[in-house]
């Protein structure tokens, strides 16, 4: 969900590494880049989030990194994005990583030595001290990319209730250009909460008596039951394909025991046929070829 904001609105990537002291060039466009850092052995290696900003004299990458709990095989991968993207696009980059928990982001910021001299990787690391707590439900709705990441950072410090009223208000406003924009941004608030802090605000939503929220909840559902459905189906197309390879197989089975003459009952070809377990089919069909009776392929 993080990531995804980078993405929609990539100008919050300059303001988030300034605000981290990096000199961000005067820059007419941010645009998104891919994720994907491809070293020459053709392994792929991915980062969360990539933004590109540049102009006709300048560009700054900005590789965006969301690190919940400390992770050591970052400490090798973090350079390569760098180096990738650099000989990739040509210009310098940065790394951002974002990190709620203190500790990890005390870790994350932990220079990272390359072994060759002077060549030292500190992170930018992007933590609740560097973005203001989003307090009013105007805000909110007025940058709600801003207001998502400033939720992500705060939520669990001394100002989560009028945080989470803000968050209330906002999507109320929000509600006023349409339901699809304000169902996007409650699905990014909620998914960017921890469990504790997100069941708080959702007790606050279902208390809300004004009717955007009923819209809302009842828009949510709906989605779910659609992302339901749609996963049900694609799991009775899985199914029905493993029907249908073992279908074949069964039939394979009862092919080969005819062609080489084997006398089959009734039973033995209904228990043949019925068989969906793919494994089992395997083994009767090697099994088949050198048999002379139905019942030595069931031994």
């Amino acid at each position: 969900m993080l990531a995804e904001l980078f993405r929609s609105s990539p100008e919050l990537a300059a303001e988030a590494v300034a605000g981290l002291g990096v000199r961000v060039p005067p820059y007419e466009r941010a645009r998104a880049m891919s994720e994907s850092f491809t070293d020459l052995k053709t392994s792929e290696y991915s980062g969360d989030a990539v933004v590109l900003l540049e102009s006709a004299a300048e560009r700054l990458g900005v590789i965006i990194e969301v690190q919940r709990r400390k992770d050591e095989d970052k400490r090798w991968t973090w350079p390569l994005y760098l180096h990738m993207f650099r000989a990739r696009e040509r210009c310098p980059a940065v790394l951002m990583v974002i990190a709620p928990d203190p500790d990890t982001a005390l870790w994350c910021a932990t220079p990272i030595e390359s072994g060759h001299p002077g060549h030292t990787l500190i992170p930018l690391v992007l933590d609740a001290a560097h973005i203001r707590a989003i307090t009013k439900g105007s805000e909110f709705a007025a940058d709600p990319d801003r207001a998502v990441l400033s939720v992500f950072l705060h939520s669990s410090g001394p100002k989560q209730k009028e945080i989470f009223q803000a968050v209330l208000d906002g999507l109320a406003e929000l509600h006023t250009t349409g339901l699809e924009k304000t169902r996007r941004y409650a699905e990014y608030v909620l998914g960017v909460l921890p469990e504790a802090p997100r069941k708080i605000l959702e007790r606050m939503m279902i208390t809300d008596e004004r009717p955007y929220v009923s819209e809302l909840f009842q828009s949510l559902e709906e989605k779910g039951r659609q992302k339901g459905r749609e996963e049900g189906r694609e799991e009775g197309r899985e199914e029905g394909r493993e029907e249908g390879r073992a279908e074949a197989k069964a039939e394979a089975v009862l092919m080969l025991l005819d062609g080489r003459g084997v006398e089959v009952s009734q039973e033995a070809r209904e228990r043949i046929s019925a068989c969906r377990d793919e494994e089992q089919l395997n083994a009767w069909l090697l099994r088949a070829a050198r048999v002379d009776s139905v019942e030595a392929l069931f031994s």
